[in-house]
Formats: structure tokens, C-alpha cells, sequence
């Protein structure tokens, strides 16, 4: 069964890597249009390990239609914390799910966690934290917190289900 769920954490990553990128193309193409585009899935080092800063997971590359305001910039660069909010919400539901399949649920669903918590980091200057904060001229602290918060919720919250379904709590 560990060979399943190894596969699914590999799964889980090209999941979520590609919803991720894929909300940067859907708002991109809701609010300016895109006339082409492309996603690399996988992880890009460059001039590692000289700078850790410049390591990226995954990228989107698209062409819009017209120039990009600032406003239209912080919406397509905060594009990926709604699929990420709406199943970090659903990974405590995983608990209700009969063995083994809640865990395959919890490393499927959980990935939006993951995505959640380093979205809210913002290390890079190209992160989008960092992008959306300047676009929208807000605080990035702001939407650290509010993403950390989720993420620390629906963590606690699954852990407490899973807990109460083993009989570890009562």
C-alpha cells in the first residue's frame, strides 16, 4: 500500500502544480485574454545554489491579448488561492472516508495545503504573495496571515477528524 500512496503524493504534485498554473491562465484569460500560452510542471533551478531565491517549482507563460493594469496583475497573481482555499477546506471531510481511500483523499486534497503554505511564504520577488501585494497595494503581511490562518485551521481541523476516527480522542 506504501507504493500507493507514494504515487499519490507524485500525483498530487502534477495536480497541483497544473491547477496552479492553470488559475494564472483562466484569470489571465478572464480578465485580458490570452492569445497562447504554456506550463512547465516541473521544478527550475537557476544559478543554484548560488541563489535559492531564484528556484521555481513550476511556470506559466502566456501572451495577453492587451497590456496588463496593476489591479488585473494582483487578480491573475492571487488566481490559485481559490482552488487552494476550496479544497484546503475540504481535506478535513477526508476523515469521513472509509480506509485507505481517506488517506489517497487527504495527500490528493492535502496538496492544496501545501500549495496554501508556500503560496503564503512570498520569499521570492517573484512569488505571487509578492506580485499580488504590490499589484493591489497591500500589505503582504496581510495575505500571509489570512493564507497561514487557513492553512493552520485545516490542518488542526483534519488532524482533530483523524484523531477522533482512530478513538485516539473521544
Amino acid at each position: 500500500m506504501i507504493i500507493v500512496y507514494i504515487l499519490t503524493v507524485i500525483i498530487s504534485y502534477l495536480i497541483w502544480t497544473y491547477i496552479h498554473e492553470m488559475s494564472h491562465i483562466i484569470a489571465a484569460h478572464l480578465t485580458v485574454g490570452v492569445i497562447r500560452w504554456k506550463i512547465n510542471l516541473f521544478l527550475m533551478l537557476e544559478n543554484f545554489p548560488h541563489n535559492i531565491k531564484n528556484m521555481r517549482f513550476a511556470e506559466c507563460i502566456y501572451y495577453p491579448k492587451r497590456e496588463i493594469m496593476s489591479r488585473e496583475k494582483g487578480i491573475i497573481s492571487l488566481a490559485p488561492r481559490i482552488p487552494d482555499i476550496v479544497f484546503a477546506f475540504l481535506t478535513p471531510i477526508t476523515a469521513l472516508v472509509n480506509e485507505p481511500y481517506c488517506y489517497i483523499l487527504t495527500i490528493l486534497f492535502g496538496g492544496s495545503l501545501i500549495d496554501l503554505f508556500v503560496g503564503s511564504e512570498g520569499i521570492s520577488d517573484r512569488s505571487d504573495l509578492k506580485r499580488a501585494a504590490d499589484s493591489l497595494n497591500i500589505n503582504p503581511w496581510v495575505l500571509r496571515i489570512i493564507g497561514m490562518s487557513i492553512f493552520i485551521i485545516c490542518v488542526i481541523t483534519t488532524s482533530v477528524n483523524y484523531l477522533v476516527k482512530t478513538g485516539v480522542l473521544k
